[in-house]
């Protein structure tokens, strides 16, 4: 329970302890979810987490054509690519050398919901583009994503071997938390046996794409203006996650420091909690600190933390010092709203 260590502050903290319940909040209840930490299609750099989704043989099931170095720079590195699966034009493992083909390529990642920005590099690549002369067998790229089109690449325009980037900032919002399908659908035209496309059924030629998205959460957190009883004082704390990703479960966290070392008084407890889950907290020598680890929060939704302070003495200045924060590892477009360092509450 919460509040177990409580009775070692006397008869005043026990009655307020009897009016005491856990708020109620608006935060998502857990679920079954995926190890978000440790999905190898995420990486970091100094702004923050993002994806990286590139076509790779072994992961979307198809033909490995060739290797395509990045069209992005600095790449966006993984725990994928770390591993060797580097991004490759992809195609069906066998092609007709004269008919059209139409080619269908999937693959399901794990998503946080709208990104703050989304990127995608599409290439028509040739294996061997000066014996072709430059032709290009594939007619259309389309990339789908959760089955709507962001991104259609047709006719010769954009040529063979090189990236398009395509902006792809309308599609921000077809992004769901959760699974996501990724598909491509690309299209071989009629050919000329002559030209070589598909010696021996085996296609020289594929498609390749980069979708990267950087996740992104305001999220913030506030106090109230708070009296308390001698000995002890209450306040909530409310948490918001103003997207418009999803902040993911268990990483992202609502801390709070109280005690001596801040100038306040000589703070003996300090308990949190919320609806599904008391927070630990433990004594720091001069003071005390305390961490929630947040559940699931949508664009918009909020939680609320109880906050118990037990104290001993008098109360200098007729106020407690504390310091709250709140983070997430997603991109965090507004850090000022995140918590207050200098915040005193009323004894």
């Amino acid at each position: 329970m919460p509040w177990r260590r409580l009775a070692v502050l006397g008869v005043s903290l026990c009655c307020l302890l009897a009016v005491l319940a856990p708020p109620a909040a608006v935060a998502e209840p857990q679920r079954a979810e995926p190890d978000w930490a440790n999905l190898p299609y995420y990486g970091y750099d100094s702004t923050g987490y993002y994806f990286a989704v590139p076509t790779n043989a072994e992961l979307w099931g198809a033909r490995r054509i060739i290797n395509v170095p990045t069209g992005f720079a600095p790449a966006y590195a993984t725990p994928e690519t770390y591993a060797g699966k580097q991004v490759e034009a992809i195609w069906s493992p066998t092609c007709s050398p004269t008919k059209p083909q139409t080619v269908k390529l999937t693959r399901d990642v794990y998503l946080p919901g709208t990104p703050g920005e989304l990127l995608l590099n599409v290439q028509r690549t040739l294996l061997n583009g000066t014996q072709h002369q430059g032709k290009n067998p594939i007619s259309s790229v389309e990339v789908q994503l959760n089955g709507a089109r962001i991104a259609r690449l047709t006719g010769k325009k954009d040529g063979v071997n090189a990236w398009k980037s395509v902006d792809v900032s309308d599609a921000v919002g077809k992004v769901a938390y959760g699974s996501n399908r990724l598909t491509i659908v690309a299209q071989k035209a009629r050919t000329k046996k002559a030209s070589g496309f598909c010696a021996g059924g085996q296609p020289d030629f594929g498609v390749a794409i980069e979708l990267v998205g950087r996740p992104a959460a305001d999220v913030a957190s506030s106090v109230p203006p708070t009296s308390g009883a001698a000995g002890a004082i209450q306040f909530t704390a409310t948490i918001t996650n103003y997207g418009p990703s999803y902040v993911v479960p268990n990483d992202g966290s609502f801390s709070v420091r109280t005690g001596q070392e801040l100038g306040g008084a000589n703070v003996t407890y300090l308990g949190m909690s919320w609806t599904y889950a008391d927070c630990p907290t433990q004594s720091t020598g001069e003071g005390w600190q305390g961490t929630c680890m947040l559940p699931a929060l949508a664009p918009g939704a909020t939680m609320t933390v109880t906050v118990l302070v037990g104290y001993t003495g008098p109360c200098p200045g007729s106020s407690i010092a504390i310091y709250f924060w709140t983070f997430s590892r997603w991109w965090d477009t507004n850090p000022a709203n995140n918590g207050e360092s200098t915040r005193t509450i009323h004894c």
